[in-house]
């Protein structure tokens, strides 16, 4: 869900009856677009398993969208950045 007047996708948990919506990353960037994509979550419910990618530099020769390894708490959306790459990747060979 993009944050008004961000440029940038955060993240949400929400039960399945579409109550209880929860904002978990808080998003200020204001000039990349930024985006987050749930991968996975713990067996255990506390955390989830993440990409965090930004849009590449307008007018750059590299347009491959950067993209970063995150654990978020489910609970209180602390994130720890875990590695650059992909998510599943990371899931699979782990």
């Amino acid at each position: 869900m993009l944050t008004p007047g961000t440029n940038e996708a955060d993240l949400y948990t929400i039960r399945t009856d579409g109550t209880d919506q929860r904002q978990l990353t808080t998003s200020n960037s204001t000039s990349i677009y930024t985006a987050w994509t749930p991968v996975a979550w713990s067996p255990d419910g506390t955390r989830i398993l993440v990409n965090r990618a930004m849009a590449p530099v307008s007018g750059s020769a590299d347009q491959t969208w950067p993209s970063e390894v995150h654990i978020v708490n489910a609970s209180n959306g602390h994130d720890k950045f875990v590695t650059t790459g992909y998510a599943v990747d990371w899931l699979e060979h782990r």
